[in-house]
């Protein structure tokens, strides 16, 4: 353990960007650019970094001439203790990753739990139906939890343009209500998912995947795809029930698929060339649990 601490020290003092990992060393830092007015670029993550992260951060810093990454493994929003502590956490590799991308101005943010929640936090946040469908069912209190931690992060961060991927689309939207039914004064800016060769959208799950079902899962983006094939051919639950069986016969568990409208998550049952329709799924592979999404075009 003192080894990797000492290493940690090492490779800190050799990054350009400036690691924080106080909320007072945050706030002297904001206080300095506040002065000089310039955009602040926000990228939220929890850690486990990859390509998918990278894309944000490099959105953000083609507009930002300052970006803060945060990274905070947040356990107000795993209602599984086992999966929050399974998440993966490699500080030294998110750190060398950061370093290849960030300037010297920039800031990364790595508060530890009693930082974030010094006190119990007990807020319910009024998210409307989308914490009544789809990951709001199967993960109850998760985007309450989300919405704490998002809540904090924005109001210390203040004014600014945050970066959230589509992987997580329903994540989103509750963020965007959030900001919205909150008042804050942050421009939420929408990146496409990024995947890997194979086509499974990078998440920091993917890394906890054995081989076998990292294979098995290229599966998820295979279906997906087969659906936006058949958008407007099949009905919507002919093209759910396709989806279902492709999954499962990879060896996967299918725990949802959905079609909704993307702009206000209800289901739909008739394919409508008035409204933008996107299917959602989430499976078990083996231990662990995979998200995707994708537009159907009609």
């Amino acid at each position: 353990m003192i080894t990797i601490y000492l290493h940690l020290c090492k490779l800190v003092k050799q990054l350009k960007m400036k690691v924080l990992r106080s909320i007072l060393e945050l706030k002297e830092s904001l206080e300095i650019n506040r002065l000089t007015l310039q955009d602040i670029g926000f990228v939220p993550t929890m850690g486990a970094l990859h390509d998918g992260h990278i894309s944000l951060i490099n959105c953000a810093l083609k507009d930002n001439p300052l970006v803060i990454v945060s990274i905070f493994v947040n356990p107000e929003q795993f209602n599984d203790n086992q999966d929050f502590i399974r998440y993966p956490r490699p500080e030294t590799d998110d750190l060398a990753l950061l370093a290849g991308c960030l300037r010297d101005s920039d800031v990364v943010f790595i508060p530890d739990v009693n930082e974030i929640y010094p006190d119990r936090d007990n807020r319910i946040f009024d998210l409307g139906h989308l914490d009544r469908v789809m990951e709001g069912i199967h993960r109850p209190g998760h985007f309450n939890g989300v919405a704490k931690v998002v809540s904090i992060l924005f109001t210390l961060v203040g004014k600014c343009n945050a970066y959230f991927g589509e992987k997580d689309f329903q994540q989103l939207a509750v963020i965007r209500k959030l900001v919205s039914d909150y008042h804050f004064a942050v421009q939420i800016i929408a990146c496409p998912t990024i995947r890997e060769q194979d086509g499974l959208a990078m998440s920091s799950r993917n890394r906890l995947l054995t081989a076998e079902y990292r294979e098995k899962a290229s599966a998820i983006p295979r279906a997906l795809n087969w659906a936006q094939e058949m958008a407007g051919r099949l009905s919507c639950n002919d093209i759910k029930s396709g989806v279902w069986a492709r999954i499962e016969e990879a060896g996967l568990i299918p725990e949802y698929v959905e079609i909704a409208d993307e702009n206000n998550f209800q289901p739909v049952y008739d394919s409508s060339r008035n409204i933008t329709l996107r299917i959602f799924v989430a499976v078990k592979a083996g231990n662990v649990r995979l998200i995707d999404n994708m537009k159907l075009f009609l």
